[in-house]
């Protein structure tokens, strides 16, 4: 079970695509290779660094 937490968006907090970056960083890394799905709308260069 992986544990989870609900990050509400605030504009002039952070943007999306950096609530998302946090979030693949606090991940666990898998024992063996592993990989993240997600919607087309999250595919840019900084979400592939924090994902690896």
């Amino acid at each position: 079970m992986l544990p989870y937490e609900i990050v509400l968006y605030q504009k002039d907090a952070f943007s999306k695509i950096e609530i998302a970056a946090n979030l693949l960083k606090e991940l666990p890394h898998p024992v063996n290779k592993g990989y993240v799905l997600a919607d087309s709308w999250y595919s840019c260069a900084v979400l592939f660094n924090a994902a690896t």
